[in-house]
């Protein structure tokens, strides 16, 4: 078989796996537009920008308990990393561990701070009480028949998402710089895009316009928004993929 031959047949692969791809993504948005059509708007919106090209059914998250196995524990977790086209067409990062704690489905997501040294100790506890405070925000509204808990921290591993901490306020890429005073509620918003979810707003050179997205989500407005179900299904249904 010649090369030519043999990049036709990839071609014809990829297209056919994308095809399935499209289809897979319409049963996921039917049944999330059963409980809201804002849901399936936007959980379509996440998966069409992901460098993960799976969508399986809703209902196998539902029962992670049952299909995600318990071999997965916090000292051999499930790493999941890729890509989401971030805004539409800005390359990236996300990495974040999924593993069993006895019963407990636990979501770990961390960055790597480039000026680690140049931040205090204090700084970084206050820092991560907020992070704490936050991982709590993420997953208190979610409403799995197991536990299921999501942390949020610092670590030096350099394969991370990695960002600047900054004493000032700052607007910018969740992969560019992170404030010190930034809220609870931002910094789940921040901790979100590590673990691949996009922003839901029109987001315009210097000015961005939450009006016309789903109000009641942290990828909307992070100052009232939630996490709702179409971002936990985004966030796990990659242990499958």
């Amino acid at each position: 078989m010649s090369n030519y031959s043999i990049l036709i047949f990839l071609l014809l692969v990829s297209n056919l796996a994308y095809s399935s791809y499209k289809e897979k993504i319409k049963v996921v948005k039917n049944y999330y537009h059963q409980i809201d059509p804002l849901y399936s708007k936007y959980v379509e919106k996440h998966l069409k920008r992901d460098s993960k090209k799976c969508a399986p059914h809703p209902k196998y998250i539902k029962k992670l308990d049952r299909y995600f196995s318990k071999k997965y524990t916090r000292n051999n977790p499930k790493v999941i990393k890729g890509r989401i086209r971030y805004l539409g067409f800005v390359p990236g990062k996300y990495l974040y561990k999924v593993y069993w704690e006895k019963d407990t489905l636990t979501v770990q997501a961390d960055i790597r701070v480039k000026n680690l040294k140049r931040v205090s100790r204090d700084d970084l506890k206050k820092l991560q009480v907020k992070f704490d405070s936050a991982a709590r925000y993420f997953g208190h509204s979610q409403k799995f028949t197991f536990p299921v808990k999501f942390e949020f921290g610092i670590t030096e591993e350099k394969k991370h998402v990695k960002t600047k901490i900054v004493s000032r306020h700052s607007r910018g890429p969740y992969f560019w710089r992170w404030s010190l005073k930034n809220s609870r509620n931002t910094h789940a918003h921040e901790f979100a895009h590590v673990m691949g979810l996009d922003d839901e707003y029109k987001n315009r050179p210097f000015n961005p316009s939450s009006k016309h997205c789903n109000q009641k989500s942290i990828m909307c407005k992070s100052r009232q928004g939630v996490a709702l179900d179409y971002h936990y299904y985004v966030i796990l249904r990659r242990v499958f993929c």
